[in-house]
């Protein structure tokens, strides 16, 4: 276990210096390599500890079966083991695809999980994290897990989703507001635009970067933002109308990768067509720009 340990605290702090050689595709590498070691090391203990490590400082995790977000480490951990199933639990997980910020210092990851019960029966899931560097090293800070539906799946990696180049990081601090704003505007624009009907999958089509995935609810991510448009489409039952905000957004200080926090209300109609029903559902987006010049787009949810 110490050795396992080690292990993973020698990859998680791997130095980085935006002047050197490396590339982009680099740095997602060892991003994705931090993400392994840490799930290698989780075979050594139960889910929350697994977890635990790998959690930084002020992470976020939505809280299972609430609309609620458990915000810091150690309210995160409590969360998950006020969760009867999570119990003597084991989770192990796959990365399948990782990218990062123009200067190294944000990225995100997700893949493939399997909690293991004490009793021995078996959940597959889906995960999402967003990792930034916490004195030196990569931790998670904010991160969703999810079941999904049985059915075989492919762990092979992805392709990084990285920039064009390498830069060292800002630090101009109307920069960053500028990027923070831009960034939580964009998020109340997607919302208005799927206002309802069949706009809400052209909404999903439109502002969907290229290599975006989203957790879905079969058993593969569906990557592509036709395919998401699609199938959020076809998931919205008629006289649905869908609102969200940002409660909270994140920017590298390149300002090309951020990530938003809120909540989603779902309008629909109660069942037998009786009266109104409003669910609160909460919700992290992965967004991402070439550079600060372009308009962002999500690439993971």
């Amino acid at each position: 276990m110490l050795r396992s340990l080690t292990y993973v605290a020698a990859l998680c702090a791997a130095s980085y210096n935006p002047m050197s050689q490396r590339s982009p595709a680099d740095v997602a590498r060892e991003l994705l390599s931090a993400d392994r070691a840490f799930a290698a090391a989780s075979a050594q203990d139960d889910m929350v500890a697994a977890l635990g490590r790998m959690f930084a400082r002020d992470v976020v995790v939505p809280v299972r079966g609430r609309a609620s977000f458990a915000r810091g480490r150690d309210a995160a951990l409590a969360a998950l083991r006020a969760d009867s199933s999570n119990a003597g639990a084991r989770l192990a997980w796959t990365p399948i695809r990782a990218g990062v910020s123009g200067d190294g210092t944000h990225g995100f990851t997700y893949g493939y999980t399997t909690l293991t019960r004490r009793d021995g029966t078996t959940v597959p899931g889906k995960y999402v994290a967003y990792w930034e560097r916490e004195d030196g090293a990569w931790r998670v800070r904010v991160y969703r897990r999810v079941g999904r539906a049985p059915g075989l799946v492919s762990r092979s990696e992805l392709p990084p989703v990285v920039p064009p180049r390498l830069v060292a990081a800002a630090a101009d601090s109307a920069a960053h507001r500028r990027h923070l704003e831009e960034l939580a505007e964009t998020e109340r624009a997607f919302s208005r635009d799927a206002r309802g009907g069949p706009a809400i999958g052209k909404a999903f089509t439109d502002y969907g970067d290229p290599n975006a995935a989203n957790v879905g609810n079969g058993a593969e991510f569906i990557v592509g933002p036709a395919a998401i448009g699609a199938s959020v489409q076809a998931g919205i039952a008629p006289g649905t109308s869908i609102t969200w905000g940002p409660d909270e957004v994140r920017v590298a200080p390149s300002g090309d990768l951020g990530v938003s926090i809120g909540f989603i209300t779902i309008r629909r109609p109660s069942a037998g067509g009786a009266g109104i029903q409003d669910l609160h559902i909460p919700f992290f987006t992965i967004w991402r720009r070439d550079d600060v010049r372009a308009p962002w787009r999500y690439v993971a949810e």
